[in-house]
């Protein structure tokens, strides 16, 4: 059986663990600091925060920003349920937006489609390594003194108008989960540019020896699992390339008719510079608007080039069926695992309800080898046309 996800584990992650190990320094120490300091340069933030994994971040997040009863945050529907329960654990409200029908992804007409005078904080989940346009996002929140959190879980390394993800907003928040980009088996990280939001993070992760009273939490990183972080960190530019070379595998041998938009260029309506910078012209666009320049990647004004420069990056490929629960059921038979693309929509919304219905996560992940990579395109390419006949899906 092909496996849906799976951890990419080198022996250099195996000698950085025992390592940890062998030194006796296994709680949260210094191993921790330098994968704070080393992820937070990655992204281009000023400050970080490792903790025990992506929920544990979320919920320090909204604590540091004061939500609390009574108070409303905003979610799309097509997402991970850590982000209900960390809302939950301080007592706000979740309002569920439906999602952008092209990305995937919350945007700012569904943000303000759920507003309310209630309304302190939206968390915006880059789903599958998709972009949404969330400098908008980040100024209409910011003049309506709204708390931005970027939710990077499936989305570390990629970028949107020359910034990383995760560098936008008043936080954003990381998960190393087993199955993620990196992984430190289970693990999460906080990233932000102000220092009273990080102050208070730090405060609220440990509980111990702490002159005040109050609530605080259990929630360290261990050096151990740091250690696993900083060496996956280094590798994570050759696993986005492995894992875009798989996506382009995909999108050359399967169906067109089974290809989604969003996984031909990474989002609809931006192509990727990287991805086209070997060939005579390229295209780099923002919104809607495509710009072309032809020649090298060098001739261009790099202000210019940084202000249109979008990526994303292949957490999921994601295929078009008629019905993703027989397709998946099929794929079975055939030796591919393969699942839906969330567990379930949060709200039965249009976009959501949709996407539930019709998207199938294949296999992706960067030691995925290239006879399972043919074997997965066989399998999809096979799948009995009586039961999906592709040209009868509408997309909403």
């Amino acid at each position: 059986m092909i496996l849906h996800s799976k951890p990419t584990i080198g022996e250099d992650d195996i000698e950085a663990v025992n390592a940890a190990l062998k030194s006796r320094f296994i709680a949260q120490g210094k191993l921790v600091q330098e994968f704070e300091k080393r992820l937070s340069q990655y992204v281009g933030t000023r400050y970080a925060a490792a903790v025990n994994s992506g929920t544990s971040a979320l919920h320090l997040v909204l604590l540091a920003f004061g939500i609390k009863k009574g108070d409303e945050v905003i979610i799309p529907s097509l997402t991970c349920t850590a982000l209900l329960n960390a809302i939950s654990y301080v007592g706000a409200k979740t309002v569920i937006a439906d999602v952008d029908k092209h990305t995937m992804n919350i945007s700012l007409d569904t943000i303000k489609d759920n507003l309310s005078r209630k309304t302190k904080a939206v968390i915006v989940p880059y789903m599958f390594g998709n972009i949404t346009d969330i400098q908008r996002i980040c100024k209409f929140c910011q003049t309506n003194k709204i708390k931005v959190i970027e939710d990077c879980a499936q989305s570390l390394g990629a970028y949107y108008k020359g910034k990383r993800l995760g560098s936008f907003g008043d936080a954003a928040v990381f998960s190393f989960y087993a199955t993620k980009l990196i992984t430190t088996g289970e693990g999460g990280m906080i990233l932000t540019n102000h220092r009273p939001t990080w102050n208070a993070v730090i405060d609220l992760r440990d509980y111990d020896k702490k002159s005040s009273k109050r609530t605080r939490f259990n929630y360290k990183m261990t050096d151990v699992q740091a250690a696993m972080g900083i060496c996956q960190l280094k590798k994570l530019p050759l696993f986005l390339e492995k894992r875009k070379k798989i996506a382009e595998s995909y999108s050359s041998q399967i169906e067109n008719s089974m290809l989604i938009e969003m996984n031909n260029s990474g989002l609809k309506a931006i192509v990727s510079c990287r991805s086209c910078s070997s060939r005579n012209s390229f295209y780099l666009t923002s919104s809607s608007k495509t710009k072309v320049f032809d020649g090298r990647i060098s001739e261009i004004n790099k202000h210019h080039l940084n202000e249109y420069f979008n990526e994303s990056i292949y957490y999921r490929y994601l295929i078009k069926v008629r019905d993703a629960g027989a397709t998946i059921h099929q794929l079975k038979a055939s030796g591919i695992s393969a699942a839906r693309c969330v567990f379930k929509p949060l709200k039965h919304l249009k976009n959501a309800n949709w996407a539930f219905k019709h998207m199938v996560s294949i296999p992706i992940y960067p030691s995925l080898k290239k006879n399972e990579v043919k074997a997965v395109v066989k399998a999809v390419n096979n799948l009995k046309r009586k039961n999906f006949k592709m040209k009868s899906i509408k997309q909403r």
